[in-house]
C-alpha cells in the first residue's frame, strides 16, 4: 500500500538530515515502517550543510519515510499569498503526486485541502480527511483581535469552514477530534469517525509509578504553543488563587509564542499576580527530551479555551500524570470526569485550582487518576489506534469502488 500524507508542520533539512519540532512525525514514521510506501508532504526549510539546527527541534531517522517538499508557509494567509505564484505549480505536483499513491491522507486544518481534494477526486483515489482541530474555534487572530478586524476575520473563518464543509464531501473517509467537528460534516457521504487522537507514543514510552505529589512542592505541567487559545492566562490566575490558599505549587510552561511579545505579556501577567517567581518558561523542548518534563512534574493542567484532541494528555498519562482539563474541543469526548481526568469549563481560574487542590489533598483520588490514565494512554499508542488507522487504509484501498 503507497499512501501520501499531508501534514504541514514544517521540517528543516540540513545536509541529508531533517529536523521536527512536533512529535507528530513518530506516527508518519510509525506509517512507513508498515506500508510498502509512504511519502509525506510537508513544508521544508533547507539550511546550508553544517548549520546547527535549532535546540526545539530533533533529528528524524527516516527509515522507509519519503519526504515530498512544499514551500514553506506557517499561515493561511502566507500560503495564499504564495498561491498567486505558486499555485499552478503545486496543483500539478499534487495530481503527480495523488496520481503515484493508492490512498490520500490530508490533516486539517490545511489550506491544501482544496488543491488534494481535486487531484483525488479526479484520479479517483481514496481519500482520507483526519480534522484534528477546529477552525471556527480555535482561531487565535479571532481571539486575539478586536473591532473591524475581528468581524474581517470572522468572516475569512466563516469562508473557509466553508469550503472545509466542501471539500469533505468527495472524501472516503474522516476523522473528527471531537463531536462538533464530526456534526459539521454530518451530511458527508463519507463515513465519519471519532477518533481520540493519533498518538505518538507507544507502550515502549511508558514510565509506571504509583502515585505523585509526594514533595514540599506541587509542581504543575502545561506544554502547549504559547497562543490565546491555550488559556494560559485564566491558568496563572489558578496558580494565584492555590498560593492565596496556601497551596505551594510551581508552574512550568513548556512551549513557545507564535506571536512575538506573548511570552513576555504571560511574564508580566505572573508578575502583576505575585507569582512571577513560582512560574518558569523554559521555551520549547524538542520531543526525545519532553518525557524529563512529564516525570519531574505532579500534575498536567490542560487550560484551553479550544483545542482538538490534546496529544500531551497521552503523553502526561503514559508517565503517571492525574490530569485537570477543560472541556474544550474533543477534551470532553475523550475524557472521564473522575476517572481519567479532573474536567473543569473553560475559562474558569477558580474551578480550575479546585480541581488541582482536589488531587493534591486526595491521595486515593489522585492514585485512580493516575491509574486510569495508564489504561487511557494504551488505548492510544501506536499498537492500539496506529493499526486500526492502518487497517482502515487497508479497507479503501481493497473497496472495488476504488481499484484503479
Amino acid at each position: 500500500m503507497k499512501v501520501l500524507v499531508i501534514y504541514e508542520s514544517p521540517l528543516t533539512k540540513i545536509g541529508q538530515d531533517y529536523y521536527a519540532v512536533d512529535s507528530w512525525m513518530r506516527f508518519a514514521l510509525f506509517l512507513a515502517a508498515r506500508c510498502e510506501q509512504v511519502t509525506l508532504w510537508t513544508p521544508v526549510v533547507v539550511r546550508e550543510p553544517g548549520t546547527s539546527p535549532s535546540p526545539d527541534r530533533w533529528r528524524l531517522d527516516l527509515g522507509a519515510l519519503r519526504i515530498e517538499h512544499q514551500d514553506h508557509y506557517n499561515t493561511f494567509v502566507s500560503y495564499y499569498k504564495l498561491w498567486l505564484r505558486r499555485g499552478r505549480s503545486w496543483q500539478q505536483h499534487a495530481d503527480h503526486l495523488v496520481r503515484e499513491h493508492d490512498v490520500v491522507v490530508l490533516w486539517h486544518p490545511s489550506p491544501m485541502i482544496g488543491m488534494v481534494a481535486r487531484s483525488a477526486n479526479q484520479f479517483k483515489k481514496p481519500f482520507v480527511v483526519v480534522l484534528a482541530g477546529d477552525l471556527r474555534a480555535q482561531s487565535d487572530r479571532i481571539l486575539a483581535s478586536r473591532g473591524l478586524r475581528k468581524f474581517l476575520y470572522r468572516l475569512l473563518i466563516r469562508f473557509w469552514v466553508r469550503r472545509e464543509i466542501r471539500c469533505c464531501r468527495c472524501a472516503s473517509l474522516l476523522y473528527a477530534y471531537s463531536r462538533e467537528l464530526a456534526m459539521r460534516h454530518s451530511s458527508s457521504t463519507a463515513e465519519v469517525k471519532l477518533m481520540r487522537s493519533f498518538s505518538h507514543i507507544s507502550l515502549a514510552d511508558f514510565v509506571h509509578r504509583e502515585d505523585s505529589c509526594q514533595g514540599t512542592d506541587v509542581r504543575l505541567l502545561r506544554a502547549c504553543w504559547l497562543i490565546p487559545s491555550k488559556g494560559l492566562e485564566y491558568l496563572l490566575k489558578a496558580v494565584a488563587v492555590l498560593v492565596r490558599r496556601g497551596v505551594n505549587v510551581r508552574l512550568e510552561v513548556i512551549g513557545k509564542e507564535r506571536t512575538a511579545g506573548y511570552q513576555g505579556r504571560l511574564e508580566n501577567l505572573a508578575r502583576r499576580l505575585g507569582i512571577g517567581d513560582r512560574v518558569h518558561f523554559p521555551g520549547w523542548m524538542p520531543f526525545d527530551r519532553i518525557h524529563e518534563a512529564y516525570l519531574r512534574s505532579d500534575i498536567q493542567v490542560i487550560s484551553s479555551l479550544a483545542e482538538g484532541t490534546p496529544r500531551v494528555i497521552f503523553e502526561g498519562a503514559a508517565r503517571g500524570l492525574p490530569l485537570v482539563c477543560t472541556t474544550a474541543g474533543g477534551s470532553a469526548d475523550t475524557l472521564r470526569h473522575e476517572t481519567d481526568a479532573l474536567l473543569v469549563p473553560p475559562a474558569d481560574p477558580t474551578a480550575m485550582a479546585d480541581a488541582i487542590q482536589r488531587i493534591v489533598e486526595n491521595g486515593p483520588l489522585r492514585r485512580r487518576l493516575i491509574e486510569n490514565g495508564y489504561a487511557l494512554a494504551r488505548e492510544a499508542s501506536f499498537e492500539h489506534v496506529g493499526l486500526e488507522f492502518l487497517e482502515d487504509l487497508r479497507k479503501l484501498t481493497t473497496s472495488p469502488s476504488h481499484r484503479g
